[in-house]
């Protein structure tokens, strides 16, 4: 079964390397090999880190077979998809990438997120009940509380690579949900081939309501001896409970079900949505979004329901409005209740800010201002009731988290939330507390619409040219924008939030630098017009080489542009910088006059944004240009359609000032 993948494997990196080529009617190019046999590799990497345990070729079968294939076929396709979706119609190549990164996204959630179903699809489940020492009755469940903390399984002699507690209940009696679904810690001990003292390192978190938390995974080496699990109570930051439960028996080596998450598909696939749309070579970042408002319309609309959805999911992970779906509340993770659907009264098992301020509401309701419970008498008794000690020994009962003064409780909690929320909310339904999480989320929905408001107001007064990718980034959060070579410096105040724009300077001379070392002082930087002469002398300076500049005007209206070039260029070798190189007209005439009216040796370029729209690759291949070195901040073009033009990296730097940015180091040494 193994070789067989192995073959189909091979099979799919030929057919992904050579299609792309064989479409395009060339040969196959190292960008093919890349998409090809590259991505198959990963694949063949990732099955390894699956399988690890008990190994890859162990127990492979069908299902191993179909996984892989298919990890593969979806990896590889998506990647020569998105290659060949240029040679669609243009009205296909939208649908087209929407659909590849909807296949992506599945294969995310099935072969990425759903990891421990694909590692354990080939376990064999052990019930360990027949190995567990001094077991008075096998068919009785097994009781964990104080009197018995301890279970130990002996004379096992195989591999164990996880357990898994069946059965487990709480036969804890309480109000609360931290007494109803107790949380278990388990200390796991085992001996193996490696070593005969059992090793204390696995600490195990289970709750009877988290069927996920039930099972953990185990790193042993070869086959177990012994294995201890030790049980103890929860302990908490503000409470604890003692031990009280039972569970039938303890499997070894359990299968892990697959868990296709809806919504967490839908949150990839949106996420790929977004990196597509705002991708360089996307129409987002050249339309001017008020020009094309509506246009882009649903996106905005998209963005703002995605942050909304955010804002209303973000109260459910906080420890005081959600239930038992954090460990603060006894369970590892999410149990599918939440606490967001209760009142809580100060009087009652626990009181947090929405009590505190529900029940300040229910006092100026009924005019007073400290709180309708009464302190403990003994608290009166005290000499000093602000002792922590002393007032826990004498009144246990005592409220705390609110102020103790001349024998009344007071709340010492801001007023603005209990006006605002609280009161009227009592005033209107007679109900006393109102869920803090709800005025949470209310609040940050008028945020996120009064920040979409406040962008497009100020774009609309003061950057009404501001793309409609900028204006998604700055509504949608993003606090940092990191640009390269803008073509016009003015574009940094269409952001409100800091823009660090790189220089591609430094890209260029370490090129030219390395490829001419010496020779460089007897070469000329040429600027191809007026407005790019400060640009150009900071490169030839650092290339210790003289500077020249090509000067275009009209004489008369009516009469066509001369060409004059400034400075002595005669028999040198030129090379031509400019930022940006959109139809090339500029830039191959301007080489033309450094031969024709200079009398220049040879010609090169570079230019840090290749846009080469139009007629721009016919009118270099062309030209005297010998060479036009181009940064890949655009998308570089098929190396076929033009033999003149060579791509230099920019991700080394973005990723250098990045580390800068997030060590928060200065990034000027980027710049020299």
């Amino acid at each position: 079964m193994l070789i067989l993948t192995i073959l189909l494997s091979l099979a799919l990196a030929a057919l992904f390397t050579l299609l792309p080529a064989r479409i395009h009617h060339r040969r196959p190019a190292c960008a093919d090999l890349y998409a090809g046999a590259g991505v198959s590799a990963l694949v063949w990497l990732w099955a390894v880190c699956v399988w690890s345990k008990p190994g890859l070729s162990v127990g492979f079968d069908a299902f191993r077979l179909a996984a892989i294939v298919i990890m593969q076929a979806i990896a590889c396709g998506a990647v020569c998809g998105f290659r060949l979706r240029g040679t669609l119609p243009r009205k296909l190549r939208t649908p087209a990438a929407v659909g590849l990164l909807l296949a992506a996204s599945l294969g995310i959630e099935l072969f990425v997120c759903n990891l421990n179903w694909l590692a354990t699809h080939s376990y064999t489940p052990v019930d360990l009940r027949p190995y567990l020492v001094n077991d008075a009755d096998p068919a009785a469940p097994l009781t964990l509380n104080d009197e018995q903390t301890t279970l130990e399984f002996a004379g096992l002699d195989f591999a164990i690579y996880n357990l898994q507690l069946d059965g487990l209940t709480s036969l804890a009696d309480g109000d609360t949900p931290e007494q109803k679904n107790v949380l278990l810690t388990l200390n796991v001990a085992a001996t193996d081939e490696a070593s005969s003292v059992s090793r204390q390192s696995w600490n195990w978190e289970a709750a009877p309501a988290s069927a996920r938390s039930q099972t953990h995974s185990l790193d042993l080496s070869g086959k177990a001896s012994t294995l201890t699990l030790t049980a103890s109570g929860y302990t908490g930051e503000y409470r604890s409970y003692p031990l009280n439960a039972q569970l039938t028996t303890v499997y070894a080596n359990a299968r892990r079900p697959l868990d296709f998450s809806v919504l967490r598909f839908a949150v990839i696939f949106a996420l790929a949505l977004a990196a597509f749309a705002l991708r360089p070579a996307s129409a987002a970042w050249q339309d001017a979004y008020l020009t094309h408002e509506k246009k882009y319309r649903p996106a905005v609309l998209a963005v703002g329901l995605a942050l909304c959805a955010a804002a209303f999911l973000a109260p459910f992970g906080d420890r005081f409005n959600a239930g038992v779906a954090t460990s603060f509340y006894n369970t590892p993770d999410w149990s599918g209740t939440s606490r967001i659907d209760f009142t809580m009264h100060i009087n009652d098992w626990a009181s947090n800010a929405g009590a505190q301020y529900g029940a300040l509401a229910h006092s100026l309701l009924n005019g007073r201002l400290d709180l309708e419970k009464d302190p403990p008498a003994a608290m009166a008794e005290l000499e000093n009731p602000y002792d922590t000690a002393a007032r826990q020994a004498a009144a246990p009962d005592a409220l705390w988290d609110v102020a103790y003064y001349n024998g009344r409780y007071y709340v010492y909690f801001g007023i603005v939330p209990c006006l605002l929320f609280q009161l009227p909310f009592e005033a209107l339904t007679g109900i006393r507390d109102l869920p803090p999480a709800l005025p949470m989320i209310l609040l940050a929905w008028l945020y996120i619409l009064a920040v979409f408001g406040f962008v497009k107001q100020a774009a609309r007064r003061w950057f009404p040219q501001a793309s409609a990718a900028t204006y998604l980034l700055t509504a949608a959060g993003a606090d940092r924008v990191l640009t390269m070579d803008l073509h016009a410096s003015q574009i940094q105040g269409f952001f409100d939030i800091p823009v660090d724009n790189l220089a591609g300077n430094p890209i260029f001379v370490d090129y030219y630098a390395k490829k001419y070392g010496s020779e460089c002082e007897n070469m000329m930087v040429v600027s191809p017009d007026v407005g790019s002469v400060s640009r150009a002398r900071a490169f030839a300076q650092k290339l210790h080489m003289n500077l020249a500049i090509v000067d275009k005007r009209r004489q008369k209206a009516n009469s066509c542009e001369v060409m004059n070039v400034i400075g002595d260029v005669r028999d040198k070798d030129c090379i031509l910088f400019d930022d940006m190189v959109d139809t090339g007209g500029s830039l191959c005439n301007a080489a033309k006059a450094l031969i024709e009216v200079g009398g220049a040796k040879s010609v090169q370029a570079c230019a840090s944004h290749g846009v080469l729209s139009g007629p721009a690759i016919d009118r270099i291949n062309d030209s005297v240009i010998t060479e036009l070195a181009l940064l890949d901040t655009i998308p570089a073009i098929d190396p076929k359609k033009s033999s003149k033009i060579k791509y230099l990296q920019v991700a080394p730097m973005f990723a250098e000032a990045i580390e800068r940015i997030y060590q928060e180091i200065s990034i000027s040494k980027l710049f020299r």
